[in-house]
Order: C-alpha cells, then structure tokens, then sequence
C-alpha cells in the first residue's frame, strides 16, 4: 500500500491484490484474508464514533468507581458526590468555547433574530405554558403546533415561517391524541412542515431518551407536555435545575426552541384572583430559566380565557379568549358579538362580498368599523375562506366537526327550496347536539 500510495496510484482491494500478485507475495497471507481487512481494521471517517464509545465508556467505569467507593456514606453525600463527578466527566465532552472580543461584538450589524411565533416563541428560547389543570393547555398548545407547521397565524399572532414540530405528551393514550387533532386540522392549510407526535410514558430529561427522540427528528420547536412527568421531584432546586440544564443543552446542540407545559398550584381560595407567576407550582428555578413564561387562566363567571404573556423578550400583554368547540378564539375588542354569534350569522348565506358579510355584521349591532375588523379576524383565523371569486363563505369543513357549534346547517349553494332553507336558518342554527 505504500508502495501504491507513492506511485500516487489509488489503495483498494483490486489495486493491493494486483501489486502483490505481481510482486509474488500474495499467497503470503491469501486473497480471501486480504479481502477480510476492510471489515475488521477502523477507519479514520468513523473516528468521532469511535472516540464518543470510549468516552461513554469511560464516563460509566468513573462513576460506577465513584458508586462504589461511597458505601456506607449518608444518601445526601453520595447524591452531592455523584452530581459533582457527574458534572466533572460530561465536561470533558463540551466543545471549546470561543470568546468573543468586545470589538466583533460590536461591528456585528447581523439584525436580530425573526420570531418564530410574533410576541409568544423565539428561535432558541425556553416557553412556559403554565395554567390550572383542565383549563386547556395540552389543546391550546396542539393548535399552536398545529398552525405552526401550517405557517399560519395563531391567534392572531404571525408565524415566521412553517416550522417542523415534535409534540412528546405522557397524558394522553394515542387515541385522545387522535381525538385532539381531529378537532383542530380543518381550520388550518396542509402542513407545510413535518410534526411528528409522540405519546409516550416515563420518559426523562435525565436520561437519553427525549435527546433520542430529538436527534432523530431534527425539529425546530420541542413541546414537552407535561413538564411534571418529565422529572422525578420539582419542589427541589437542584433537581430542577438538573432538568433546566438538559433543556438548555438541547436548545445548544439541536438550535431549537422548546416549550414546557405546567401546571399551577391549587387554585387560592380566592378562585376569582387571576394567575400570576408565582402561583406556577415547583421550584422557582422554572420560571427564573424561561425566556417566556405563558399563564392560560379561565374566567369562571363568563366561561372565556385569559393568556397573560412576559418574558425576557416581550412586553407584557394579555390576550382575550374564548374556546369554541375545540380550537381557542380570540375575542374582539367589543362584547356585543362573540366568535361563535359571528359565525351563526353566517350560517344561512351563500359567498358574500366583503362590503356584504360587514353589513351582516353590522345587522347583528355592530359599528361599521367592529364589522371589518371582525371580518378581518375572521379571515385569519380561517372561519371565513376567501372564494376564486373573491367573495367570502363560511368554512363549512371547519365547522361541521364541531356539532356543538352547529347542527343541521347547511354551507354554500343549498340545494333544497327557499322554504326548507328559511325554516333551517329558523331552527337548525340554534340547535345544539
């Protein structure tokens, strides 16, 4: 091979077998053993696997060492002992950091990074959704996914781009799962990013399993819902502070943003009291490590909802919303017409003209400017579809998911008389399931 590699004539079996032919050596060793190097000698292109093995390997032998030298020692020294030579050892497998001068620092013009989700998702960050337990959040956050991969506004907040999604739930069974999605996908376009959904149990940040899971999908958003099945004990700091330092080596290694799903403590005896920060149940080290924490909270009096979003990026702000049936609405800035009173008003009509569906509106009691802007939202969050024609109808595919909302309601052209039309927007309309 030497005497090849000189020559500047290419090393294979073909080019190795023929010079030692002509040289008379090959029957020193045979064909059939030459034949066997390249399947039992390593190869420099599969070096990085091989150093990660002997790391991994390494790591184990320190700490089953470090295990074993502890017995007989207090449970609180050995688990303060093993973090420290855990720490110590998963650092030898850190990349080399490079400082930055103050100079490129500064001559740096490259512009601030986009938001993946306007006011609520930034590139790289950490998200808390908190809110009290069946108050919908595993909902709320399967319809952000969901516009997100269409690349659709989400409540009226604007989606940079479509962005690939891996939702990994230990709630719900693959079914409720199912049940979920199918409430949801007839509002949104077809996916434009891929969303892979994992239901699973007992998966830990700890372990390997949620960086597998990651690895293998390359996602650029992460939902772990919920957070509490994710960990063994929240109420203690330096167990979340473990699981918030997983969360971050993901976001270095993988680019991606990724979204917490928790819970709140028992609601105060106040239950009217909205939700703050501090009522987010665990350690504080949750909410201190999020960019941008999410608190979803029912009015009980009116049965609508309240997102209340802060964080290290955004302003505060609170938005208004109501749940229709399964998807989250966002409600105008007036009370004299809900989404749902909106969409019954157009029920009975074919396509309509913009100037047409306001004046709809406008019949129901609304001003002239609450008719557009209603009709504006309506648009963007996909209860009207704009026709080849330019006229607007009703998103019937939409809406005959959800008898709740509507039953016996026809969409578009009716093909029965004028009478039986006259008698369903009557009746039908108001009739519930």
């Amino acid at each position: 091979m030497l005497d090849l590699a000189e020559h500047d004539e290419p090393v294979d079996l073909v080019t190795v077998t023929n010079r030692l032919a002509v040289m008379g050596k090959l029957e020193d060793g045979g064909a059939t053993y030459l034949a066997s190097l390249p399947n039992v000698v390593p190869t420099a292109t599969n070096a990085a696997t091989y150093v990660n093995i002997v790391l991994e390997q390494s790591v184990l032998r320190a700490l089953i060492n470090t295990l074993t030298s502890q017995n007989g020692d207090a449970p609180e020294a050995v688990i303060a002992n093993t973090r420290n030579v855990l720490d110590r050892l998963t650092s030898r497998s850190a990349p080399l950091m490079k400082a930055e001068s103050l100079g490129d620092l500064l001559a740096d013009a490259t512009p601030d990074p986009t938001p993946l989700v306007n006011n609520l998702i930034w590139p790289e960050s950490i998200t808390l959704l908190a809110g009290r337990t069946k108050v919908g959040k595993t909902q709320f956050v399967l319809q952000l996914a969901r516009a997100a991969v269409a690349g659709q506004p989400f409540l009226g907040h604007v989606v940079s781009r479509p962005l690939s999604v891996l939702y990994i739930g230990q709630e719900d069974a693959r079914w409720a799962l199912g049940k979920r999605m199918r409430g949801i996908e007839p509002r949104y376009d077809a996916a434009r990013a891929a969303f892979h959904l994992l239901p699973t149990k007992g998966v830990l940040l700890e372990g390997k399993g949620v960086h597998r899971m990651v690895t293998q999908y390359r996602p650029e958003l992460v939902i772990l819902d919920p957070l509490r099945r994710f960990h063994a004990r929240e109420e203690e700091k330096g167990e979340m502070a473990q699981v918030i330092r997983e969360v971050d080596l993901l976001i270095q290694e993988f680019g991606c943003a990724v979204i917490l799903v928790h819970h709140m403590r028992k609601p105060p005896s106040d239950k009217k009291r909205t939700p703050e920060v501090a009522d987010v149940r665990g350690s504080s080290v949750i909410t201190d490590q999020a960019n941008t924490i999410a608190l979803l909270s029912e009015d009980v009096d009116k049965g609508t909802f309240a997102l209340t979003v802060t964080g290290n990026y955004t302003e505060r702000q609170t938005l208004r919303l109501q749940r229709i049936g399964s998807l989250f609405e966002r409600r105008g800035t007036h009370e004299r017409l809900s989404v749902e009173e909106a969409v019954e008003a157009f029920a009975d009509h074919p396509p309509l003209k913009r100037a047409e569906a306001v004046k709809v509106l406008m019949g129901r009691g609304l001003s002239r400017s609450q008719a557009y802007g209603r009709v504006r939202e309506m648009e963007q969050a996909g209860w009207l579809r704009e026709e080849e024609d330019g006229r607007l109808a009703l998103n019937g595919a939409l809406v005959s998911v959800r008898p709740e909302v509507h039953a016996g309601v026809r969409f578009g052209p009716q093909a029965a008389s004028q009478d039986t039309s006259k008698q369903d927007a009557g009746n039908a309309i108001r009739t519930r399931a």
